[in-house]
């Protein structure tokens, strides 16, 4: 279901992009923000797995070394979020000014704009999915 709807959205964002209604990579924004946004749902779950145990052996030392490992091991998702967003945008930003040159901001950002539609319908996809990947707000 998941890969119906991503190949959906990039057919009605490549239909647009060949109508010049949009650029033709905002089709490309939609799998890539998908699978970006997957890698930190793995990176997330696969922290949250080593990091519960950590903290609990931490916790029987003292309280504030089990809240200090939580924490970090918290912190670690957050950061692998924004740093796959800035890896994304420096891409894109690199790629329209040192290889496709003379290209105007309005593409760049509507290819971000589809970058968020595509992370947020992975988010989506994986809360509705249940189970241990109920945490929209962490994917």
């Amino acid at each position: 279901v998941v890969f119906v709807v991503f190949v959906v959205l990039v057919l009605i964002l490549l239909a647009l992009g060949l109508l010049n209604i949009q650029p033709i990579w905002t089709a490309l924004g939609v799998p890539i923000a998908g699978l970006l946004s997957g890698l930190c749902g793995w990176f997330g779950m696969k922290m949250a797995t080593n990091a519960s145990a950590r903290t609990t052996w931490a916790a029987k030392q003292s309280l504030n070394d089990g809240l200090t490992v939580a924490f970090r091991s918290g912190a670690v998702m957050g950061l692998v979020v924004v740093g796959f967003a800035l890896l994304d945008a420096s891409a894109w930003f690199f790629l329209w000014n040192e290889v496709i040159p003379n290209s105007g901001l309005e593409e760049v950002t509507a290819i971000m704009l589809t970058y968020g539609m595509g992370a947020s319908t992975q988010a989506l996809f994986a809360r509705v999915g249940g189970g241990i990947y109920t945490k929209a707000a962490d994917v």
